[in-house]
């Protein structure tokens, strides 16, 4: 065998183990490159490390006062968004972003895959055998847990390609734009960021309306890749074509469709791209750290529904330039994802108390997420803020969370829990662990804590929602008496309006609330956008700041503005008294107690507290017993992504060995003392023996058995 053979086998075996090594261990590989030789850009160019998704011997949903129709419903019904910018069945025939050469990777879709980004699987459909329901949690299918409630007529959503929880097909209609026919979209839906899952030694426990643990910051980057890989790697693309197109795909079809994923790539990489250059400007110019990743459990929502509001759809719509680049802001202020469970009863939503209207929240989350809006310049007139939004999907589900009215009794009825009648909070979940003290509620404990709880929580908190002990022993502070219920002129109880604290005063991390007090908007002039006029015009809003000098306006204001103009071409040939069902009492206003001058966030009623860690809104206290504790000692390292709980300090678990390194693929949240990091787990604290209380401090410090009390109370909230 001659030296040339003998070179071009060697080199070869090489190029296969590397494409071995790469295909099979790309975490390894990303970490063994050399800086120097490729590393940063070969490590961008191999997927996300994701976690290994813990074993689960059995999975239960917990009982929450919706039936097995509403929750499946729920959790597979679209909100009208196209988060994913590919047609619905070119996701479904996505290979997964891992390098193989001759050999098909396996889907994008597959649920396996898609749970190591922290999605809950989901069953096809109910029909189906009890066994294969039990197998994701569902109980039989008979009985009362499966009654069809009368504003169910129809079969629930389908879920046919076995998608997780969250990621729902559009069906297709007609572009929002150019009104052509628009094929079938896929979106995330409310239920990606608001269903929430928790396991113990192999028990999952789901629940509707709880702090999902999704990072979609991975798999964002991982269908990106996903896309690229399609184009670049060898046989991939024509593999993919035919899955789409058929097996009897010509060579011209195919030839297009790659086309077509071509420039879906580069219209991402290039606005990726752009993204990137205005970050690391903004970086500069202000001297700042680099931001506050987001990671399992935490998004800055926020901020990524202003880019895709005043930033991403103005370039779509071929509007570019300074001002819509003025319009980026940096991902810095990454929030856990808040229980929504009797929300529509709160006057006011969001950590900042920024939102009234629930239309407007909720079409403004379906924007956020890549419902497709025109705006575009060169449309008429009346054609503008057409949308995809699905108006009949979220007054559903709107209704649904909410149920009846909750404020005409004088207590709660025997054998209920409390006067809610939608979406409950999810129970204390002791009656799976039986024989576990672990999770056995202590009642001496909890009677002494329901005690603590009134002395150091009512004041914020307020009165608990479901515990007419505590309204019997305490009536002076019964939140359904209390002078936070929120009434209309006749002197009816309209909602609860929560208590707002600023930030600085909490001794909590303001990075979420410095977005609405120092974002602010350029909007193109002929969409109309004038938040003063038209907010005092539609509901008689006061103290709405104008139009700035240089064009500018507030960026919280623009987007009620924005979101009312969508709103309101959904409703434009519905009748007075729809109108009036579908958007209920409440004004799009400004929040006159948090103006955007102002830094401040809402305490919520804490039932289900148990259920919604890690803790504060930037998730950075990982249980209830570090939370009541003095927050020097808070830990200022942990993991998130495995689900793992401790139903002792309820919470997320923590390593064994205090220095145990994060396993392969889970989030590592670093805290740190910058007040306005994104990242800082001080405030809220209880410390010292209460004689002075510094900004930060709530209340004097508690023993290790008054915490224990409390937590205790808690657990049953």
């Amino acid at each position: 065998m001659g030296f040339l053979t003998k070179t071009i086998g060697v080199l070869a075996i090489a190029a296969g183990g590397l494409v071995y090594a790469v295909e099979n261990h790309p975490d390894e590989v990303r970490s063994q490159v050399p800086e120097e030789l490729f590393g940063k850009p070969f490590g961008k160019l191999l997927r996300p490390p994701l976690p290994t998704p813990l074993p689960i011997k059995e999975a239960h949903w917990l009982e929450q006062n919706w039936s097995t129709y509403q929750r499946h419903w729920f959790h597979h019904a679209a909100q009208g968004t196209a988060t994913f910018p590919v047609p619905y069945d070119w996701f479904g025939n996505l290979e997964q972003p891992v390098v193989t050469l001759f050999s098909p990777a396996p889907l994008m879709k597959e649920p396996g895959y898609l749970e190591q980004f922290g999605f809950i699987s989901s069953p096809r459909t109910l029909a189906t055998s009890p066994e294969e329901l039990a197998r994701f949690g569902y109980a039989a299918v008979s009985g009362p847990g499966m009654k069809v409630p009368a504003t169910f007529p129809e079969v629930p959503a389908d879920n046919l390609d076995g998608l997780p929880i969250g990621i729902a097909r559009t069906p297709g209609g007609k572009d929002p734009v150019t009104g052509a026919p628009l094929g079938d979209q896929i979106g995330l839906t409310c239920a990606a960021c608001h269903t929430g899952q928790i396991n113990y030694k192999g028990v999952s426990l789901r629940f509707d309306g709880g702090p999902a643990m999704i990072d979609a910051e991975k798999l964002e980057k991982s269908f990106g890749l996903a896309l690229l890989y399609t184009v670049e790697l060898p046989f991939r693309m024509d593999r993919f074509a035919r899955r789409v197109l058929g097996g009897n795909a010509s060579a011209e079809a195919i030839a297009d469709v790659k086309k077509q994923v071509e420039n879906a790539f580069d219209k991402i990489a290039g606005l990726r791209k752009l993204e990137r250059e205005l970050g690391d400007a903004a970086n500069t110019k202000s001297g700042h750290k680099p931001p506050a990743d987001e990671g399992f459990g935490r998004l800055d929502a926020l901020n990524r529904i202003g880019n895709r509001v005043f930033f991403e759809n103005l370039i779509a719509a071929g509007l570019n330039g300074p001002d819509v680049n003025s319009n980026y802001a940096v991902l810095a202020a990454p929030v856990s994802f808040p229980p929504i469970w009797t929300v529509p009863w709160l006057s006011w939503a969001q950590y900042d108390a920024s939102i009234r209207q629930p239309l407007v929240r909720n079409a403004g989350e379906a924007m956020g997420v890549g419902a497709l809006v025109n705006i575009n310049p060169r449309s008429k007139p009346e054609e503008l803020f057409r949308s995809s939004v699905s108006l009949a999907n979220l007054d559903r589900f709107e209704k649904m969370l909410a149920g009846e009215y909750p404020f005409n009794a004088d207590k709660i009825p025997d054998g209920e829990r409390t006067r809610f009648k939608g979406l409950l909070a999810p129970q204390w979940p002791a009656k799976y662990f039986l024989n576990n003290e672990d999770w056995k509620i202590n009642p001496e404990r909890a009677t002494r804590g329901r005690a603590l709880y009134q002395k150091l929580c009512v004041e914020c908190h307020l009165g608990p929602v479901n515990d007419p002990v505590f309204d019997a022993e305490f009536p002076q502070d019964s939140i359904w008496t209390s002078k936070r219920l929120a009434k209309d002129e006749n002197g009816e109880a309209k909602s609860i309006n929560p208590v707002q604290k600023q930030a600085a005063d909490m001794g909590v991390d303001a990075g979420q609330a410095n977005v609405l007090a120092t974002r602010r908007v350029k909007v193109p002039a002929f969409l109309k956008i004038d938040p003063a006029k038209d907010l005092t015009a539609n509901w008689g809003c006061a103290n709405i700041p104008p139009t700035r000098p240089d064009g500018s306006v507030e960026f919280a204001t623009a987007l009620m503005d924005m979101v009312e103009r969508v709103d309101e071409k959904l409703l434009e040939s519905a009748t007075p008294e729809q109108k009036r069902a579908v958007l209920g009492p409440r004004p799009n206003c400004l929040n006159q107690e948090a103006l955007p001058n102002k830094r401040n966030y809402r305490a919520r009623p804490l039932d289900g507290v148990w259920a919604t860690a890690p803790y504060l809104h930037n998730g950075s206290v990982p249980s209830l017993w570090w939370m009541l504790s003095p927050a020097r000692e808070r830990p200022t390292r942990f993991c998130v992504g495995a689900r793992e709980f401790d139903p002792v300090n309820v919470g997320v678990a923590l390593p064994e060995k205090k220095d145990e390194a994060c396993k392969k693929g889970e989030f590592e949240f670093v805290a740190s003392s910058d007040p306005n990091s994104g990242n800082s787990n001080l405030g809220h604290s209880f410390e010292g023996d209460g004689s002075a209380l510094p900004k930060g401090v709530l209340g004097r410090g508690l023993s290790p058995q008054e915490r224990r009390d409390l937590i205790e109370y808690l657990k049953e909230r």
